[in-house]
């Protein structure tokens, strides 16, 4: 079969294969010499480091960064850069240029305390986790907060009230808002977007290359595999001696069907070892550019995208950070400057390029915004894995029908068991012919003519992939002739992916390999003399399970006898039509398939199987499983099964069709938090939406219905449980989220905790005194709205540090001589409220 190539250079035939030091030394050759002129540098269209204007330096400290312009983050890009403070406070902080105090805002948490400069170009600049602000910016803040009677501002102020000059000293660094003192700096556009401040005018020093980790291959569909498996595979790499900048694999990647590729790969700057994201990755394949993007701009409403620009479960697992060079389902994203979804697919099609079987060189390019560039390189074959059509095996025969569309050059070989399957003999074939697309060979048996044989049969291509091994009796009369007609191909086109409207030619089928009855197949294949079958019937059997791994349905069969051949399998969902499962062997008893489960038919499904063993008995069987999920158009209500808990999912709230799965358990009693329902597991924990989900439970009976406290929390990465609401509806507890993942209804009966006060009770303080104090919480955590002081009935402003479990209130003007009395009170989440009165005497 001969397919032509779809990219341009490095195109070799399955049957020529060219060794993989060939095709690197090719790669490095170009490499070394930079980009050729048909292939631009992947920087050279991009604009001065410079943009727009020259930003100076924010902060009067040595340059550094400690995180980038979209890095990925827990539910959101990062959407600015974080400048390094070198573990200390205080440095002063500069005005980008000239223009006017836009925003001013103030919170416990989030961006703390944080700075809005309007720039005369049109551009926002944003200074956050500052320590302070320099007049008259804090005593504008002050009056505001003193008018609100809290500390958590957000105020816009009037454009000629505040106006600032270039370099003009603006405030200092903290730790407002966060744990480790640093400046984020962010920059945004007139449509009030983040872009990336190192490509619009913030010039940082660095000479440094990029580092290449790995390249981590996804296939995209239950058909595609990489290196024989349909499931994500890491690949390492290493650098080349004497190319600081240039990695290779060590090994050839055999991929077929449709497959993603993500890169492991980080910049680092100004001497520092903090990891920092790339401005720009390009992938080639062949010389030929498939993918490229840039981290320019994105927007508040694009930014829980972050889950799908990256690979988010190895993220949540701590398995690193694997940027995406494609386009996934629901991608919106401005990031990427070439058309095309940057899939790689193998086999031919006009609608889409493929890949033709053999070797092709796949590079990868990582550029930082000074223009540093790295690159990796790695070889990949394309190649699909034989199948063996049909398969009969008498006493010294053996013929196979094999298929494999890139290669006539097919290696067989038979192992035989005498004691159905636990051990096994490869046996010597002398090759007698081939025709019609039959292989046919003769071989010894190692044993008297009245044992029972069971054969394993497996072909392999000229690259050593195997195809799946097919198990069959050995029968002692001799084989069925092959049908006429036995190397005519089918055009029946198929699916290439769980899209129905992509397809591809199908795989060269002979007519042995349709469908036909059982009775035919029975004849054909051959069984064990039916009068030696074990009298014993407890010994008929298949089992049949269903493993839901969303999307995926992983389906296992087990025989307690061989089998004249493969299971029928067939999946019926409520409202869909059936659809039939091939299955393979995995060993002598026991076959596997898998498809992916259509969420559009909720409800109960079936799974009918039926088989013949090698004594020609008949049988079959059927399981249950339960379908849950939700589509992108339609949206969807995911429930357990008890019925007690759901969430639900508005249209367009997903970036793609979600599969889920829902398990239970019981829960222990925790410090500060008592279970007022079984713990809910909705999976796959890693599917983040696009908007806001509600989840519902039904807390148990009686004081867990009626208690207000009770709480919808969910259980963090680290196991622990962090409050979201309690909304009620009805009997229910209701609450937003932002992904699946593990809820409960739990209730929080402690109070906060609060310690070391200043002033103590019946002390005498001076007019500049303070009011200080300690509190934290171990069930539902604290808000700053929970947090009240008073002086005399009047309310204070009282700035909360969430990290120092601190609280400080002050009062405007000086404290008078005399009595006064200090009320502290702070509420949980839940509701559970302490309260502390103190007097003390003005000094």
């Amino acid at each position: 079969m001969t397919v032509s190539p779809s990219y341009p250079s490095l195109q070799m035939s399955a049957r020529a294969p060219r060794p993989v030091s060939v095709l690197l030394a090719a790669w490095l050759a170009v490499a070394s010499h930079g980009w050729s002129a048909d292939k631009p540098s992947p920087n050279a269209a991009e604009p001065d480091s410079a943009g727009p204007l020259a930003l100076s330096w924010p902060i009067d400290a040595e340059p550094g960064l400690t995180s980038g312009f979209a890095e990925q983050r827990p539910d959101h890009f990062h959407a600015g850069v974080d400048i390094k403070t070198w573990k200390g406070q205080g440095y002063a902080v500069r005005a980008a240029g000239d223009g006017h105090v836009w925003r001013i805002k103030t919170s416990p948490q989030g961006y703390g305390k944080a700075l809005y400069l309007k720039l005369k170009g049109g551009l926002i600049v944003v200074y956050a986790h500052l320590l302070d602000f320099t007049q008259p910016i804090a005593s504008f803040l002050e009056d505001e907060q003193w008018r609100q009677r809290r500390y958590s501002i957000d105020i816009y102020p009037p454009p000629d009230r505040l106006p600032i000059r270039a370099g003009e000293f603006i405030g200092r660094t903290g730790r407002s808002g966060c744990k480790a003192p640093h400046l984020h700096f962010e920059l945004r556009n007139e449509e009030n977007h983040p872009i990336n401040p190192l490509t619009n005018g913030l010039v940082l020093p660095d000479h440094e290359h990029p580092v290449f980790a790995a390249i981590e291959f996804v296939p995209m569909d239950v058909r595609s595999f990489i290196d024989g498996k349909s499931e994500s595979k890491i690949v390492a790499l290493h650098r080349l001696k004497g190319q600081p900048a240039r990695y290779a694999a060590r090994d050839t990647v055999q991929i077929s069907g449709t497959v993603g590729v993500a890169a492991n790969v980080w910049d680092r700057a100004c001497g520092l070892s903090n990891r920092l994201p790339l401005y720009r990755l390009a992938l080639h394949v062949n010389d030929s550019l498939l993918y490229s993007s840039a981290s320019e701009e994105f927007s508040y409403g694009e930014t829980r995208q972050v889950d799908i620009e990256y690979d988010c479960p190895r993220y949540r697992r701590g398995e690193g950070s694997f940027r995406r060079l494609f386009r996934p389902r629901g991608y919106t994203l401005g990031f990427p400057t070439v058309e095309g979804d940057g899939l790689l697919r193998t086999g031919e099609g006009s609608a889409r390029r493929y890949l033709a079987p053999g070797l092709h060189t796949l590079e990868t390019a990582a550029i930082d915004a000074s223009g540093n560039e790295a690159r990796c390189a790695v070889v990949l074959l394309v190649n699909s894995p034989p199948q063996i059509l049909a398969c009969s095996v008498s006493r010294g025969r053996l013929a196979v029908l094999a298929d494999d569309p890139e290669t006539d050059s097919i290696t067989v070989s038979l192992d035989i068991s005498a004691d159905r399957g636990r051990t096994w003999e490869r046996m010597t074939l002398a090759r007698e012919g081939a025709g019609n697309g039959w292989i046919e060979a003769a071989w010894q048996p190692p044993a008297p003519a009245e044992s029972l044989l069971l054969a394993r049969v497996q072909v392999s291509d000229p690259f050593d992939a195997p195809s799946h091994p097919v198990f069959r009796p050995v029968i002692s009369s001799p084989l069925a002739e092959p049908e006429p007609g036995a190397d005519e191909v089918s055009t029946e086109k198929r699916p290439t992916t769980d899209d129905p409207d992509e397809t591809r030619p199908a795989r060269s089928r002979r007519p042995d390999s349709s469908p036909r009855s059982r009775t035919d197949r029975v004849r054909q294949i051959g069984i064990w003399p039916p009068d030696r079958a074990p009298a014993d019937t407890s010994e008929i059997g298949v089992s049949c399970t269903a493993e839901q791994i969303p999307p995926r349905l992983l389906l296992a069969l087990r025989s307690r006898t061989p089998l004249a051949f493969e299971p029928e399998l067939t999946v019926e969902q409520r409202g869909a039509p059936p659809r039939k499962i091939a299955l393979h062997a995995e060993a002598a008893n026991r076959y596997r398939g898998e498809m992916k489960v259509d969420p559009r038919f909720p409800g109960e499904a079936v799974v009918r199987f039926r088989w013949t063993d090698a004594w020609g008995r008949v049988g079959e069987g059927h399981t249950r499983f339960s379908v849950n999920g939700a589509t992108r158009e339609a949206g969807g209500v995911i429930i357990s099964s008890d019925g007690l808990a759901e969430i639900r999912i508005d249209p367009g709230s997903l970036f793609s069709d979600l599969t889920a799965l829902v398990e239970s358990q019981d829960l222990p009693a925790g410090e500060g938090l008592r279970p007022a329902s079984r713990a809910y597991e909705f999976g796959p924990d890693i599917s983040a939406f696009a908007r806001d989900a509600t989840i519902a439970i039904t807390p148990r009976p009686g004081w867990a219905r009626a208690d207000p406290r009770v709480a919808i929390y969910v259980q963090t990465d680290s196991g622990e449980w962090q409050f979201l609401g309690r909304n009620r509806e009805g009997g229910r507890v209701t609450a937003t989220i932002e992904r699946m993942g593990t809820y409960a209804a739990l209730l929080d009966t402690v109070a906060p905790h609060i310690w070391s006060i200043h002033p103590t009770s019946g002390e005498v303080a001076d007019a500049k005194t303070l009011v200080s104090f300690h509190t934290r919480d171990q069930g539902s955590g604290l808000t700053e709205e929970g947090i009240n002081v008073e002086l005399d009935g009047m309310r204070m402003v009282a700035e909360w540090d969430p990290f120092e479990q601190r609280v400080i209130a002050w009062s405007r003007g000086a404290l008078s001589p005399g009595h006064h009395l200090l009320t502290i009170v702070v509420e949980d989440a839940a509701g559970n409220r302490s309260e502390v009165h103190y007097r003390f005497e003005g000094g």
